[in-house]
């Protein structure tokens, strides 16, 4: 069971319009932090993650769904793509708080 603080304040999101479930499970393998299935709409993040890496990943897996559904389709690169604007972005919105408030605004 996810820890408290790991829990985003709402079990979905839209992502582009289209209604996304946020779940936490216990059944991944090591390698695995989270996973983006674009066919049922659901993001999936491993429930024994620290609070910062599990906002991490979820970033991360909204950015499949966004990269799905913006019809990108060279998967050689959408892994490498995904891992580091999902990390780059929290930090940016992390130390720019005023910024993060006014594009979420």
């Amino acid at each position: 069971m996810a820890k408290k603080n790991n829990i985003p304040p709402t079990d979905q999101i839209d992502v582009l319009g289209h209604t996304y479930a946020i779940g936490f499970i216990d059944n991944m393998s090591e390698e695995e932090m989270g996973r983006c299935h674009t066919t049922t709409q659901n993001i999936f993040i491993r429930d024994d993650l620290p609070p910062t890496l599990a906002k991490s990943v979820l970033l991360h897996e909204i950015l499949h769904a966004v990269h799905w559904l913006s019809d990108l389709d060279d998967a050689s690169t959408e892994e490498a793509f995904t891992s580091r604007v999902a990390t780059n972005l929290r930090c940016v919105m992390l130390t720019n708080p005023a910024l993060r408030d006014w594009i979420f605004s």
